[in-house]
């Protein structure tokens, strides 16, 4: 019962780390000037500044397919008994990186979240209103094509050891999309 309280916490409220990191993922780039500074210092303005915001997120999916792949290899690398560094740190590693590639995720989520609510309010009056949606994001982690869900998915079920079951769970509660993915990504994370 403690664990479960301390979980509907956290989703409820993200932690300040986690929600500072999104916020400022997601806030736009400006120079002093205030023009844009991700599009080489040209008009200011929510159009230019959304492409610099949305080149994050496309790192942050980088990060966490670039993971997926490490950890996927390391793996199998260290379950047949090679790779270097033994298998303390073989496990180690892994674990790191799997760890690494679920943060990515959910920064990613949160970011796309946060980005896609400023782009609504400045396109609708009402201002907070746009925050509140019954839709995921275009560019929710669990149906941008540019994250490697799937894949991602397994590898942390298959390589994520004790931490598996925590792991998924983060995915579920740490996102905000989570509950309104399409029901063939929800089965993956679900599913034994």
């Amino acid at each position: 019962e403690a664990a479960s309280s301390a979980l509907s916490v956290w989703v409820a409220d993200p932690t300040p780390f986690t929600s500072t990191v999104a916020a400022s993922l997601a806030s736009p780039s400006t120079s002093s000037t205030g023009n844009d500074s991700s599009n080489g210092g040209t008009t200011g303005g929510l159009n230019n500044a959304g492409g610099g915001r949305r080149a994050r997120l496309s790192v942050l999916a980088s990060l966490a397919n670039a993971c997926c792949g490490m950890a996927s290899r390391l793996g199998s690398s260290f379950a047949d008994g090679g790779g270097f560094g033994g298998p303390l740190a073989a496990r180690g590693s892994v674990q790191w990186l799997v760890e690494s590639m679920v943060a990515c995720l959910v920064l990613y989520d949160q970011a796309a979240w946060l980005i896609e609510a400023d782009e609504k309010r400045h396109l609708m009056t009402g201002g907070q209103a746009a925050l509140e949606t019954s839709q995921p994001p275009a560019s929710s982690v669990f149906v941008a094509k540019e994250v490697q869900m799937r894949r991602i998915v397994a590898v942390v079920k298959r390589q994520a050891g004790n931490g598996r079951d925590a792991l998924l769970d983060t995915l579920k509660f740490s996102t905000r999309s989570y509950a309104m993915a399409p029901e063939h990504v929800q089965a993956w994370i679900d599913c034994e």
